[in-house]
């Protein structure tokens, strides 16, 4: 006969609502910290879990399944939660394991590979997230977001015994964004803007990370007639390619230029973003004889090439106040 065990709201302890004997399990997760499995940069899930005692809670997620924008409703002041649906043998996952030993390690729940000892349940049903803005105290930038996930209306099956659980809180999850976007070196703090000999490409690299620029039309980028009082404006986007990208060690500026014009570098990339919107704001002025172009980025939205996410220059990086636009560097007498 199947059994049917009950969990609503805040309640602890499952209760009632069953029609035979049952195994005696608290679900019991309150207060417990929620831990993020330590997996590969190229892993296609993310992975959390919580345990207590012999009990371990196992959440695996698509990397678009959270959604890097506040749910806060400006107008009403309230969150808009989203869902995410969970299913068993979908990309979206959440199972309740319950093992033989209260010494559960936290990075061994998440293991692809489930302990036969295991009492496993699996999810399915639906989470309902809230999505905060995580700030840098100081600077009042973007660092990531932390989202709140409730189990809304969760099922957990197992042979012919079921676990209902309904608007329990799974959790914070805190994700920072894992770059630093930060190629202002020196006092006053100046990008390192360089050119790549063969292929035009323009380029500032700090460690691992590289904001590079591809100007369709490089051989009039500088012309006299295109500047209007020595400024002059190109969109960013499929045209003129604005590149934001992290790689698993420090760069070197032959391993740069190579992955734009020829083999690709030997240092594997992390992660990929490509300007979808924004200006390029370049303004020349004369120094010492010559002229010199200062390069600005305006209003320009960054997309993940593979995970969609997106985030807006102006929210995560330092501007400069002069331009209200973020400095790419400097040019000094172009070729």
């Amino acid at each position: 006969m199947k059994k049917i065990f009950c969990i609503i709201a805040a309640f602890a302890l499952l209760t009632g609502c069953d029609d035979g004997d049952m195994t005696y399990k608290t679900f019991d997760f309150t207060g417990k910290d929620v831990n993020t499995c330590t997996l590969a940069t190229d892993a296609t899930t993310l992975k959390y879990n919580k345990l207590n005692g012999s009990e371990g809670l196992v959440l695996e997620l698509a990397p678009t399944a959270f959604k890097n924008q506040s749910t806060l409703d400006p107008v009403t002041n309230q969150q808009v939660p989203y869902i995410i649906d969970i299913t068993p043998s979908g990309t979206n996952k959440l199972t309740y394991n319950n093992y033989s030993t209260d010494a559960i390690a936290k990075q061994s729940i998440c293991s692809s590979v489930v302990d036969q000892s295991a009492e496993v349940w699996k999810g399915e049903g639906k989470l309902s997230v809230v999505t905060e803005v995580l700030k840098n105290a100081t600077t009042g930038k973007i660092i990531g977001y932390t989202h709140v996930v409730t189990m809304q209306n969760i099922s957990f099956y197992n042979g012919d015994e079921t676990i209902i659980i309904n608007n329990n809180v799974f959790g914070k999850i805190e994700r920072r964004f894992d770059f630093k976007f930060q190629f202002a070196i020196g006092n006053p703090p100046t990008p390192n803007l360089e050119k790549c000999t063969d292929n035009n490409l323009l380029y500032t690299l700090n460690a691992n990370e590289v904001l590079s620029l591809k100007v369709a039309d490089y051989i009039n980028l500088y012309a006299d007639a295109d500047f209007i009082d020595n400024v002059k404006t190109l969109p960013l986007g499929t045209v003129n390619e604005l590149t934001f990208s992290t790689f698993t060690s420090n760069l070197t500026k032959q391993a740069v230029c190579e992955s734009a014009g020829g083999p690709a570098p030997a240092i594997p990339n992390k992660e990929k973003w490509k300007a979808t919107t924004g200006t390029l704001r370049i303004k020349r002025r004369t120094e010492a004889g010559g002229f010199v172009y200062d390069f600005y980025l305006v209003d320009t939205q960054f997309t993940n090439t593979k995970t969609t996410e997106t985030f807006n220059l102006d929210d995560i990086a330092v501007l400069n106040t002069a331009e209200d636009a973020y400095y790419f560097g400097t040019i000094v007498q172009a070729d």
